[in-house]
């Protein structure tokens, strides 16, 4: 059986921020454009404009990319696979089998500061601390994944 759910972890200043890192590439574009033309005509302070300016472009798609992301749980062939899915690449977080994981409700997160987990949390409701054989994830799952995971097999 294939179950999937998918949260989207955005919000209104993420997309503005995002917004704005990518019109500071554009500009960064155009510097490096203007530094390699005044570069060629012979000027050196120009060429390591157009480095500068091409490494920041770089950086700001980057990190602009990495602002808004969809958080994917699978439940398929007996495994819970939870999977971070951005616009370039999907990182998978957790993939282990149904029955080699616990999974507990989490009502809030100062409960526990020292605890190591990977945060996940998209919404306020329907928060569980999933723990594998390595990692720790702290995520939203609906009641389906939830009792599939306590019976240690899909249901």
């Amino acid at each position: 059986m294939f179950y999937r759910l998918v949260f989207t972890k955005t919000s209104k200043s993420r997309h503005l921020l995002k917004i704005v890192l990518l019109i500071a590439g554009l500009i960064c574009d155009m510097a490096v454009v203007f530094g390699l033309i005044l570069a060629i005509l012979g000027s050196y302070i120009y060429l390591i404009t157009f480095f500068v300016g091409l490494a920041s472009s770089i950086m700001f798609r980057l990190v602009a990319l990495t602002l808004i992301y969809d958080i994917e749980c699978k439940l398929q062939g007996g495994k819970l696979i939870i999977s971070k899915i951005y616009p370039n690449k999907t990182q998978v977080v957790l993939s282990e089998e149904l029955n080699d994981l616990t999974v507990c409700e989490y009502k809030n997160v100062s409960d526990n500061p020292q605890a190591n987990y990977i945060d996940l949390l998209v919404k306020e409701d329907g928060r569980y601390l999933i723990e594998g054989k390595n990692v720790k994830v702290l995520c939203n799952l609906d009641k389906y994944i939830y009792a599939s995971i306590l019976e240690g097999k899909e249901i």
